[in-house]
């Protein structure tokens, strides 16, 4: 079973399973709160933990950020930091508002 369908690259979204039947083209997925970026597209499996996920695109978009505007530069560290500590179980209410 699916899961999420990732598109746009790393810094598009991921849609879930309950909205797979969105058009995809540019309006539509920017309603779902995603994006076309590079035009590709990730099929994940209901195993896939999307914290991960998560966690592996901010680790991408940290090392290919340009640093010259505050949310990339410290954001993309900052939700690496709170996805990290999702991941080791060592993260409290206040970090999932945060992440929020």
């Amino acid at each position: 079973m699916v899961e999420a369908v990732q598109t746009g690259g790393p810094s598009g979204g991921c849609i879930p399973a309950s909205l797979l039947d969105t058009t995809v083209d540019y309006d539509s997925l920017n309603k779902v709160g995603s994006m076309m970026g590079s035009g590709g597209m990730v099929v994940m499996a209901q195993e896939t933990s999307m914290v991960e996920v998560g966690q592996f695109y901010m680790e991408f978009c940290r090392g290919e950020t340009c640093g010259k505007c505050i949310p990339c530069r410290t954001g993309t560290v900052q939700l690496y930091a709170l996805l990290t500590k999702i991941l080791n179980k060592q993260a409290t209410s206040l970090d999932l508002e945060r992440l929020e």
